[in-house]
């Protein structure tokens, strides 16, 4: 049975509304591996904009703690207009404890290294614990097991 004109009519609209679509939504969101290859290099003392998705990273996995400043937090809420894009000395410290965490050296700068580590996946089960405590074993030798 031939396709009625109505049907290849509705076929061709509905082609033609999703090509239109189809690129806002591409286009809504940088990958989170985008994202982080445009903050490479940047230091203590920077403003950049997309920092304070690092520190929400930083913040999931407990390297950083703004649990005791409600600003901060806050200002780590992806839907807040006030978001933190200032590299401070709190974001430095973090980094350099992922750093050690990944046995890299604790430079606190965004470099390569660290931002190829921060992009591998996770469990999603924070490094750091609420108390302080680390189920890493940074800058310690392997164990080994007989």
């Amino acid at each position: 049975m031939a396709p009625t004109m109505f049907q290849t009519f509705s076929n061709i609209i509905f082609l033609l509304i999703v090509l239109l679509i189809l690129p806002i939504f591409s286009n809504a969101k940088q990958s989170p591996v985008q994202l982080l290859e445009n903050l490479q290099g940047y230091h203590k003392g920077d403003k950049v904009e997309g920092l304070h998705k690092l520190k929400q990273y930083l913040n999931k996995f407990g390297y950083l703690n703004y649990n005791h400043d409600h600003s901060k937090v806050q200002n780590l809420d992806s839907n807040s207009d006030e978001k933190d894009e200032h590299f401070d000395e709190i974001l430095e410290s973090a980094i350099k404890t992922n750093q050690l965490n990944f046995h890299l050296k604790p430079t606190g700068v965004l470099d390569s290294q660290t931002l190829t580590t921060m992009i591998l996946p996770r469990c999603g089960v924070s490094d750091i614990m609420v108390n302080g405590a680390t189920r890493m074993r940074a800058g310690q030798k392997k164990m080994h097991h007989h």
